[in-house]
């Protein structure tokens, strides 16, 4: 008998409408649950579950499944998509692998998760998300299987995209940057052909 390996798997868990703070109105939602499964030949053998989230059918962001219960009177911030959330600690992560933090990355961060996800970051809060990554203590190939079940593939492609932007910030990739890449590829279960197609759709992010 061959194993084939493993592989998150999305299912609908339940359908409805909710208060989207994305989309600031009632939208469509799928309440979806990811669950990781061995493959040995064709059956399917569930292992974990990786997580849940809420996706909506209009904006595509995903929420942790606590916004069903959002009050639109509620402060925004409160419900920060996934998708955000995440962007924001790996970007932190991969400016902190080197050790140094600058000003100009601090600048290109701000620059990339505008054009990304069409927000204002502030200087504050990308220290805050700093000092968040350190007391956490997880490098980001540790912290990425812990939020990857809480992300759609629209927002697992995000985080990588901001993921290469903020390591080619300085113009180059070292082999140090790129093995680190692959590894943030890899926990986010994404293939290299898909990489590849990534990196080409990368100038159109740029401003």
């Amino acid at each position: 008998m061959s194993i084939l390996g493993s592989k998150g798997r999305s299912e609908v868990v339940a359908t409805g409408e909710f208060f989207c703070p994305g989309c600031d109105g009632r939208r469509p939602y799928k309440h979806i649950a990811v669950r990781r499964y061995l493959s040995v030949l064709v059956p399917l053998v569930k292992l974990e579950d990786m997580g849940e989230y809420v996706e909506c059918q209009d904006c595509k962001r995903t929420w942790n499944p606590d916004v069903l219960s959002y009050d639109p009177l509620a402060t925004a911030q409160e419900y920060a998509a996934e998708f955000e959330l995440a962007v924001r600690r790996v970007m932190a992560l991969i400016m902190m692998a080197d050790g140094e933090i600058h000003r100009d990355e601090i600048k290109i961060i701000r620059r990339i998760y505008k054009q990304i996800t069409q927000i204002e970051l502030s200087r504050e809060a990308i220290w805050d998300e700093v000092t968040a990554a350190q007391t956490d203590g997880r490098g980001v190939t540790e912290y990425l299987p812990s939020i990857v079940g809480r992300l759609n593939d629209d927002g697992r492609e995000l985080v990588l995209k901001a993921s290469i932007l903020v390591a080619m910030a300085d113009g180059t990739l070292s082999a140090e940057e790129e093995a680190l890449l692959k590894d943030v590829a890899r926990c986010l279960e994404i293939g290299p052909s898909r990489v590849r197609e990534i990196i080409a759709e990368l100038p159109s992010l740029r401003p």
